[in-house]
């Protein structure tokens, strides 16, 4: 089996500004990618709508991590339990 090669490619780089076009397909062609992690919500980049443009795509994280200052200590049990539910 050959080596695996890891790229790292920081999300916050890709979040779509509407009048950049995205450059995951490059990344797809270019390097063989097939996974963004971590995927930031914070810095803009919409899970839904790339998971929806790139059905191939895994994307790590794509939990808004400002959230979880909200998310009291009692109950970030329930919080993290249904995230993994919703995200897999």
């Amino acid at each position: 089996m050959p080596a695996l090669l890891t790229v790292p490619v920081e999300a916050d780089l890709v979040a779509e500004r509407r009048a950049i076009p995205l450059p995951i397909p490059l990344y797809r062609e270019a390097l063989g990618m097939e996974v963004m992690s971590p995927f930031e919500v914070a810095s803009g980049c919409d899970v839904v709508e790339i998971g929806k443009r790139f059905p191939w795509l895994v994307l790590a994280g794509g939990i808004d991590k400002r959230v979880l200052a909200e998310v009291s200590l009692q109950n970030y049990p329930y919080y993290r339990k249904r995230c993994v539910e919703l995200g897999g």
